[in-house]
């Protein structure tokens, strides 16, 4: 039996978030979450102050999103800047084929959210 080669990504969804996204990398294929993964993806997502509102949010990779939802709702809790539009929330991630397993761009490809995701900058 052939063992596949080569990188992608794929994911297993659970009431429309992912349970687990599967990544291959050559001949060996990781887990992304694992046990408790959504808790470390929001273990990276810093608590932002009422007092700092003209901030541009940066995540450096999105991840399966959960740290991305978590930042979103974080940043929608905060007062608007008087006279000025909330910032968006910038997501840079080079791995296309996770961005794609996990759905980014469906889930949150919305008008606060931009996602860079080149591969080489």
């Amino acid at each position: 039996m052939t063992r596949p080669t080569g990188d992608g990504a794929r994911a297993e969804f659970f009431g429309g978030v992912p349970k687990e996204i599967f990544v291959r990398r050559g001949e060996r294929e990781y887990t992304l979450l694992g046990p408790a993964g959504p808790q470390r993806e929001h273990a990276f997502v810093p608590e932002l102050a009422a007092d700092e509102p003209d901030i541009l949010p940066v995540l450096i990779g999105a991840g399966a999103g959960f740290g991305l939802a978590l930042l979103l709702e974080r940043i929608g809790a905060l007062p608007a800047p008087l006279g000025k539009p909330r910032p968006p929330l910038v997501v840079l991630d080079a791995e296309t084929d996770i961005l794609a397993a996990a759905k980014i761009h469906e889930r949150f490809g919305r008008e606060r959210v931009v996602i860079i995701s080149e591969s080489d900058p």
